[in-house]
């Protein structure tokens, strides 16, 4: 839920800015304890693409690198898309 949160407020971002933030401290955003023991959760933006994107990353770090290779690395898109970087069949089992 916090990765959605982070795709709400890049689209909050762009509609002030004209331009996608390219971390979470700029859209005033701190990772959660319980997330940030787990997760780096970080957001990148690309303004050179037409139209501009943005991706949000949720890197596993720690005893959860470990326990998840199911999913391992999540992402998601301005566009939507959601991956996955680990075994899972599907990005549904993951996401």
């Amino acid at each position: 839920s916090f990765m959605y949160g982070v795709a709400n407020k890049q689209e909050q971002y762009i509609l002030d800015a004209r331009r996608y933030a390219g971390s979470l401290a700029a859209l005033n955003m701190v990772l959660p304890a319980d997330i940030a023991g787990k997760y780096a959760v970080t957001t990148t933006s690309d303004m050179t693409t037409t139209p501009p994107s943005y991706l949000v990353t949720a890197t596993p770090q720690g005893n959860q690198l470990l326990k998840d290779t199911r999913c391992g690395t999540l992402t998601l898109s301005s566009s939507g898309i959601k991956t996955k970087s680990g075994t899972a069949s599907a990005v549904s089992d993951c996401w």
